[in-house]
């Protein structure tokens, strides 16, 4: 497999390189092939483990800095809505 088709295959992922082993293998296909299309499944799927390891984690440090940006500003406006409602009874 050259790695022109390997990078290919990866975008397919578990289900779609099983099913192209298993179903060219159909008719009688040595299990060594069947073998070769489970490793690739299983590579398959440690790179995208591996690819949505660092996205999770970017989203929740992103959801967790915009949670605490959302927390300021609505602390922000009830102090100032507290200041304009102290004006308001003073005059």
């Amino acid at each position: 497999m050259t790695k022109e088709t390997e990078a290919g295959d990866v975008g397919h992922g578990v289900n779609g390189g099983l099913l192209r082993e298993l179903g060219a293998n159909a008719s009688g296909g040595a299990m060594g092939n069947v073998m070769t299309a489970i490793a690739e499944a299983l590579v398959a799927t440690a790179i995208g483990i591996l690819v949505a390891l660092p996205a999770v984690i970017a989203y929740n440090v992103f959801q967790k800095k915009t949670q605490d940006v959302e927390d300021n500003v609505q602390a922000i406006g009830t102090l100032l809505l507290a200041q304009m409602k102290s004006a308001q009874e003073k005059r």
